[in-house]
């Protein structure tokens, strides 16, 4: 009787595509362990992770494709692979934790914009704020203006409108991207101050960046985030009876302070992947409260879909 043997044509291709690959497996591996190992690191306060300039980075993700499609199996070729990938690594992770290497960034412009309320009936704002990849800074003032933005940047513009529903106007600021700043280093901050005099519902979409927003003294009444790669640092206050904060976002760390007196529930749609919470206790599947939350006259409810992000609550 013959024995079935692998046709070598098979075996060939089998062979082929197993070190076809080696080099681009090997990338994400490490990588994901880097990923998890800074977010590890962050919330223990050990590092301070730069998402915004790891996105420098990218043709290092070019590099690596390039790696996986050729098919030398030749010894040398592989360990020069090996170096290749463990190279790319320790630049993205040199970089997210030191930030960037020394650069000249091109000249920069500022930009303002200073929305105030278009008739005395307005009684409440909605304010979206659309950041790209800039770094973003959210304070707050005892000022009639609904918001007073200065933009800082070598690459972008900002942009302002707003329309007005019943007695509520709902703002829109925006940055514009008008170069190709994915070519080189480019200097962008944002700066944002909203008024503390009227109930605001806070819009945040952000790319790869930096974000730190005191909204303690804010009349907020929700807070939504759609990010990407960024760093959060937020405080959030008691001024509102009530108040509902919806997270989203992909490789994040986010870091929110809570006043010990609000009551505060926190649901995640896809399972807490690295939280810390002060003072919480498990209720049911991914949901949480603290103890206070039925006593207490101010609530606050988060709900969060975060994917690989991590999450700190801490209450002041």
């Amino acid at each position: 009787m013959e024995e079935n043997k692998i046709p070598k044509q098979d075996e060939h291709d089998r062979y082929k595509a197993r070190h076809d690959s080696f080099a681009g497996k090997l990338f994400w591996g490490l990588l994901f362990i880097l990923i998890g190992g800074l977010f590890l690191a962050s919330n223990f306060g050990v590092v301070k992770v730069h998402f915004d300039n790891v996105w420098k980075l990218w043709p290092l993700v070019i590099v690596v494709i390039g790696l996986s499609i050729l098919s030398v199996r030749n010894i040398i070729w592989r360990i020069v692979s090996v170096v290749i990938v463990i190279l790319s690594i320790l630049a993205i992770g040199y970089v997210a934790v030191y930030g960037n290497m020394p650069v000249q960034y091109a000249s920069t412009s500022i930009y303002q914009k200073s929305i105030n309320k278009s008739s005395d009936l307005i009684s409440s704002a909605s304010v979206r704020i659309d950041s790209g990849a800039n770094d973003l800074k959210i304070d707050s003032d005892d000022q009639t203006s609904i918001l007073v933005a200065t933009l800082k940047s070598s690459t972008a513009t900002l942009k302002s409108d707003f329309v007005t529903t019943d007695n509520k106007q709902n703002v829109n600021l925006s940055t514009n991207d008008n170069n190709r700043w994915w070519l080189g280093a480019s200097d962008n901050l944002l700066n944002v101050n909203l008024t503390r005099q009227l109930p605001i519902d806070l819009s945040i979409n952000t790319g790869a960046s930096n974000n730190t927003m005191d909204l303690s003294k804010v009349l907020l009444t929700s807070l939504n985030v759609d990010a990407g790669a960024s760093n959060f640092d937020i405080k959030l206050g008691d001024n509102e009876k009530k108040m509902s904060v919806d997270l989203q976002a992909g490789a994040s760390s986010i870091k929110i302070k809570i006043p010990k007196n609000s009551g505060v529930s926190i649901k995640s749609k896809d399972g807490l992947s690295s939280t810390s919470l002060d003072g919480f206790s498990k209720k049911d599947d991914n949901y949480y409260q603290t103890e206070n939350y039925v006593t207490s006259s101010d609530k606050i409810d988060i709900v969060s879909e975060t994917g690989v992000s991590s999450i700190n609550i801490d209450r002041y």
